[in-house]
């Protein structure tokens, strides 16, 4: 089904994809098999944005900390060139953003394996259950331990391919993105029965 003649897509596409969102938000069995869909990481982080904005509960913001690795010999970096604000601004696969902003019963996904013997592995969709300051508590959408829940921590994570970047450098953030949406190359292994394909240019 194609939704055409919309004065905002990304309204359009959410109400399409997930009708009762809000009154569904602690029942895992309605987020197991349904998402969004879209090619760039732009157009996943506004729609994610715009189920935020929806949700009643109180927002949470996490920011990572970044530094520079000085492993490799690289001790004469310019701190001015590349400063915490530049580190700050890096985005890249599997890597979560510098600040996430997350709310009580909104859906994640795993960045990274934390814990495979309990499904704990990247690509994983949860729902949060609650914003500590130190941990967030998340519980299992799908799998074997569905509805189960599980403390998730910092960790200190980089970018898998240092070839992108002039630099190497490490973060310290939770290992987890929003996940109404997600890239469609992110939703491969995923068994998905109800998506809603975004592919809107402005």
């Amino acid at each position: 089904m194609i939704i055409r003649d919309s004065s905002n897509p990304i309204a359009s596409i959410v109400k399409s994809t997930y009708q009762d969102v809000l009154h569904t938000l602690s029942n895992p069995e309605y987020f197991k098999d349904r998402a969004i869909l879209a090619p760039t990481n732009d157009m996943v982080d506004s729609i994610n944005e715009y189920v935020m904005s929806l949700m009643p509960t109180k927002e949470r913001v996490y920011l990572s900390s970044d530094n520079i690795c000085k492993d490799d010999g690289e001790v004469d970096l310019d701190d001015e060139v590349f400063s915490v604000e530049y580190l700050n601004m890096i985005k890249c696969s599997r890597l979560p953003s510098h600040e996430i902003k997350l709310k009580e019963g909104c859906i994640i996904m795993l960045l990274r394996n934390i814990d495979p013997s309990n499904e704990l592995c990247n690509g994983t969709r949860m729902i949060v259950t609650k914003l500590g300051a130190r941990v967030i508590e998340a519980k299992l959408i799908s799998g074997n331990y569905a509805g189960k829940k599980f403390p998730i921590a910092r960790m200190i994570m980089s970018p898998s391919d240092f070839t992108k970047f002039s630099i190497r450098f490490q973060r310290r953030q939770f290992p987890l993105s929003l996940c109404f949406a997600m890239t469609i190359n992110k939703s491969q292994g995923q068994s998905l029965a109800n998506v809603g394909l975004y592919d809107y240019t402005y």
